[in-house]
C-alpha cells in the first residue's frame, strides 16, 4: 500500500519497545526481535503519529520545523513511513 496525503497514519505500539540512546530512539520488535534505530528526524515522526494524523498535517508539520523543500519532505516522509508500514509498525 502507498502511503498518501489525505491517509491517516499512527504508530501501532503493541509490540515495540523503546529506548533513547544519545541522539537516536533505539526500538525493538517483541515479536519479530528486529532492532530500529531512528535519527532525530525519525523520532519526531514517530512521536508525532502516536495519535491519528494526516500525512499532509505531518509533512506541514515537519515543514515548519525543518528547513527542506516541499519535494524533498514528502520524498523522505513517503519513504519513512513505507518503512514503517513495512515492517507492520503502523496501524
Amino acid at each position: 500500500m502507498n502511503i498518501s496525503l489525505p491517509q491517516l497514519v499512527q504508530r501501532k505500539e503493541d509490540n515495540v519497545m523503546a529506548t533513547n540512546l544519545g541522539d537516536e530512539l533505539v526500538m525493538m520488535d517483541t515479536q519479530s526481535g528486529n532492532y530500529i534505530t531512528l535519527n532525530d528526524l525519525g523520532r519526531v515522526i514517530w512521536e508525532k503519529i502516536e495519535q491519528p494524523i494526516s500525512v499532509n498535517d505531518l509533512t506541514h508539520y515537519l515543514l515548519s520545523k525543518y528547513n527542506v523543500t516541499e519535494e524533498q519532505c514528502k520524498t523522505e516522509t513517503y519513504a519513512f513511513l513505507e518503512k514503517l508500514q513495512t515492517q507492520g509498525l503502523l496501524v
